[in-house]
């Protein structure tokens, strides 16, 4: 239970990046204007974005990578109905060992998520995420947000309840192989 609401709230959470991106001031006249917040050459513009709110400096990071996020949901809330057979009904038990392959089946479906989205939106922004000369600074500071890191975090959980799942199978067999043989 605990890994799937992890990851439906990272899913649904507003704070999957952030960004500052400096745009050029068309106003700068060359001179420095030490009370400014910024630094007079550039405006600093903050953003934040989620899977369903677009940023408009980066809009195919999210709609190429949301299918990926959302396959794994599917196959998330797959598994968990699958683990939920055996539980209430206390009959085959071969449904934990289906479950526990579903859920790392789905685990891995999150982390190419993951590659998906950092590396789309690495591709995009490479360019501006270094300097370009020593007096310049960079254009964009990318920092992941909370409902990144919540994802990361379901993600670790899914796998350890897939193998969990397989081991309570393996322990299941065990005692009614023993308790046949005795």
């Amino acid at each position: 239970i605990i890994s799937v609401a992890i990851v439906i709230a990272a899913l649904a959470g507003p704070q999957w990046l952030f960004t500052e991106e400096k745009l050029p001031n068309a106003n700068y006249n060359g001179t420095a204007n030490f009370k400014a917040l910024d630094d007079g050459a550039y405006i600093t513009k903050y953003t934040k974005s989620s899977l369903w709110i677009l940023c408009t400096t980066l809009p195919d990071t999210v709609t190429k990578s949301c299918p990926i996020f959302l396959a794994a949901g599917v196959f998330l809330v797959i598994s968990f109905i699958v683990f939920l057979i055996p539980t209430c009904s206390h009959q085959n038990n071969l449904y934990y060992f289906s479950a526990g392959i579903l859920f790392i089946v789905s685990g891995l479906v999150m982390l190419i998520g993951l590659i998906a989205y950092i590396s789309i939106l690495k591709a995009e922004i490479g360019s501006k995420l270094r300097p370009r000369s020593t007096l310049q600074p960079a254009l964009i500071k990318v920092s992941y947000g909370q409902s990144f890191f919540l994802f990361v975090f379901g993600f670790i959980v899914t796998e350890f309840v897939g193998v969990l799942n397989i081991f309570l199978f393996i322990n299941l067999q065990e005692v009614s192989y023993y308790s046949v043989s005795n």
